[in-house]
């Protein structure tokens, strides 16, 4: 039997199908090479790639001497040289990654090497997530249709604003309030409901090295903000002057600038409770997020300084990290600086007061106008960086 062996030795090695099919795609394989007619051995140019990847002979040919296989046939050399002795396909021999693993299925170690830069995932999910606002244009429409008819209303609803003391304050201070209860729950559903239809693609795609949770969380966050200024410009337009406010350029770009950085945290603050709640397990349910979110939101809501008059001692501490009470602030002083209200003292007898005088004591923090606008800047950046943390912490994106 030992010399039936020798006599019939096994047949040569068969390439694997995807190193045929690379051998047969790019056709560098060397073959047998017929001599010129000057003497000169060359082989014939690859009509798909051209003369810079023909066929040469190997002393003309740049690429190293290859190693010959059992099968009669020759792969060429890895240009990198780690990979020489990669028997996983010639695949791994020609490009840096191996995008391929041994059974033939995508490497998700290998897919995560490739991934491109930082700025680059940046880059790519911006266009991805503005493309995805142009090819629906029925969300961006009622997203601002609700803009729209919210400032319409409220500005009917309180115009024209009175100049006595009495209803006059009133009426600013009711006004000021409702146009920030009435914004602040849209993007907050908006975040929740965009989520919902995200996570799964989230779950393809950052495992497999596509990009990184900062980068996708970056370009959402560049996206809203254009979307959410131009929603907010036409707030104002149409909520500043129907409601008849001072007619300032820096007193509108203020109240422009203010109600832009309060939608930002209101979505920063549905982005944190949608990432929370998956964290925490309940699978997406939107009953179960609405109710987490909205008690909060509520308790922010009420002791903003416009429905209680004195915040009681064991709520004060609240008013410190409700960014409805700072926002209510800024617009507060920036419409009543400046102005002057009549109150009657006596039959026929009118005296002039200040705006600033005028404001409640509810309202006042004890800080500034521009100190207020940092504070409400930073604590956009906070809530951010929270919904990042949780957002990273999320088992499915690892």
């Amino acid at each position: 039997q030992w010399k039936k062996k020798m006599q019939y030795p096994p047949p040569p090695l068969q390439p694997s199908i995807s190193q045929r099919n690379f051998e047969s795609s790019t056709n560098v394989l060397e073959k047998p090479s017929s001599s010129n007619k000057d003497g000169s051995s060359g082989g014939a140019p690859n009509p798909l790639l051209g003369d810079k990847l023909s066929v040469e002979s190997p002393a003309a040919s740049t690429v190293p001497p290859t190693k010959p296989s059992n099968s009669g046939y020759s792969t060429p050399r890895s240009m990198h040289g780690d990979d020489d002795d990669d028997d996983r396909s010639a695949f791994a021999g020609r490009f840096r990654y191996n995008f391929w693993s041994k059974e033939g299925q995508w490497s998700r170690n290998a897919s995560r090497g490739a991934s491109a830069s930082w700025w680059l995932q940046y880059q790519m999910l911006t266009t991805r997530k503005l493309q995805q606002w142009r090819r629906n244009p029925i969300l961006f429409m009622s997203e601002m249709l609700q803009f729209i008819l919210k400032g319409i209303y409220i500005g009917s609803l309180y115009h024209p604003l009175p100049s006595d003391l009495e209803r006059g304050s009133f009426e600013r201070f009711a006004s000021l309030f409702t146009l920030l209860a009435a914004i602040c729950f849209t993007p907050i559903f908006t975040a929740i409901s965009v989520f919902q239809l995200e996570k799964y693609v989230l779950r393809k795609e950052v495992p497999t090295g596509l990009y990184s949770l900062s980068a996708y969380l970056a370009g959402l966050t560049t996206t809203s903000l254009l979307i959410e200024s131009i929603m907010s410009m036409m707030y104002c337009i149409v909520t500043y002057w129907f409601l008849g406010l001072q007619d300032e350029g820096t007193k509108f770009f203020i109240f422009y600038y203010t109600l832009t950085i309060f939608i930002m945290i209101s979505e920063s603050m549905g982005l944190i409770c949608v990432y929370s709640g998956q964290l925490l397990g309940s699978g997406g349910d939107g009953d179960s997020l609405t109710f987490f979110l909205i008690t909060p939101i509520y308790i922010l809501i009420t002791l903003s300084g416009f429905l209680a008059v004195e915040t009681p001692i064991y709520y004060q501490w609240i008013q410190w990290i409700n960014y409805f009470h700072y926002t209510t602030a800024i617009l507060v002083e920036n419409e009543m600086s400046g102005l002057t209200f009549r109150q009657e003292i006596a039959p026929g007898v009118e005296v002039e007061i200040d705006g600033v005088d005028a404001i409640r004591d509810s309202f006042r923090n004890g800080l500034s106008l521009s100190e207020n606008i940092v504070i409400i800047t930073s604590m956009f950046v906070i809530t951010r960086i929270l919904s990042f943390v949780a957002l990273i912490r999320i088992k499915d994106f690892k």
